[in-house]
């Protein structure tokens, strides 16, 4: 699991001039340094585009997304999600060299895999007196609100063993562990 680890090198690197030309570009439109963004593009590659080749993926835009919820039961959805999130973490999490999954790995695959690489919600999380709070926001639905309820409800209980308090509606899911 990547951590970051605080000590910087400098690399001296050949690439195509159009690439830097795009590079500079976009990072202009983020305000931030040509450094900045091509840190942030060898971070992403380094959690999760590496492993893409040995993991059978998709990505799709929203409206396809929206429209098989759209032709599936409330139930269906949640069934599948149940489905996915019992089995499909754990060989991801082995994937990337993490055998020990607890709530600290489970909150950093969230945020680094479902957040900020799939874009499934924008996540936060809260350390509570009565436990762990994670709050996702999105803009799918309630049909993806029982996606990601049954989701996580497979996630937590196939991966930690514990059964998870989740509230849901039409733009959140909130998990209490």
């Amino acid at each position: 699991m990547y951590r970051p680890s605080g000590d910087q090198e400098t690399k001296t690197i050949r690439v195509d001039s159009e690439i830097l030309r795009i590079i500079n570009k976009d990072a202009s439109k983020k305000n931030i340094s040509d450094n900045a963004l091509i840190s942030q593009i060898l971070q992403r590659y380094v959690i999760s585009d590496r492993y893409l080749e040995n993991f059978p993926i998709v990505v799709v835009i929203q409206d396809m997304i929206n429209l098989f919820l759209e032709k599936t039961s409330h139930d269906e959805v949640k069934q599948i999600g149940y489905q996915i999130g019992s089995k499909t973490p754990r060989s991801i999490f082995l994937m990337k060299g993490i055998d020990e999954v607890n709530l600290e790995t489970v909150v950093w695959y969230f945020e680094n895999n479902h957040e900020n690489y799939a874009r499934w919600f924008s996540l936060n999380h809260h350390i509570s007196d009565d436990g762990d709070i994670l709050h996702m926001r999105h803009s799918l639905g309630r049909k993806w609100s029982s996606f990601l309820s049954g989701y996580m409800r497979g996630f937590f209980q196939s991966l930690l063993g514990i059964k998870v308090d989740i509230e849901e509606s039409d733009s959140y899911v909130t998990v209490r562990a």
